[in-house]
């Protein structure tokens, strides 16, 4: 018993020693730095896209961009790329009617198809002879 009360205050005394720190100049915690995710191309902002907007008389035709399906006329494409864009109205009656459109950043076009009835003997413009 009296080894363990010489070895218990050395041991408590030891520990008071080692755990008080003082005397000593710790540097301050640094702040975590951020991590970014890495990423292979960041999206164009806004300022970037380009819109068509495309609008028909009469309104209601189908309208497509590059051949997808944009719905009825009027209605836009938008948050485009820049570049070129076949823009196509659907019309059975009167033929389909594709116009090509070119835009660049941030830029807006419209395009607007004017239905212009055909004969009821004629053939649409771009019908195969």
């Amino acid at each position: 018993m009296s080894a363990l009360r010489t070895v218990l205050p050395v041991f408590f005394l030891g520990t008071l020693t080692l755990g008080c720190g003082k005397g000593q100049n710790l540097p301050e915690p640094k702040a975590p730095e951020p991590v970014l995710a890495p990423t292979d191309a960041e999206p164009p902002s806004k300022e970037l896209w380009a819109t068509i907007e495309i609008v028909s008389s009469p309104a209601g035709m189908e309208a497509l961009v590059d051949g997808r399906s944009l719905g009825k006329t009027p209605t836009k494409a938008d948050k485009l790329k820049p570049g070129h864009y076949d823009v196509t109205f659907k019309d059975e009656a009167n033929g389909d009617a594709t116009y090509g459109v070119e835009v660049g950043e941030g830029e807006y076009q419209l395009v607007k198809h004017n239905v212009v009835p055909r004969a009821d003997n004629a053939a649409p413009a771009n019908a195969k002879q």
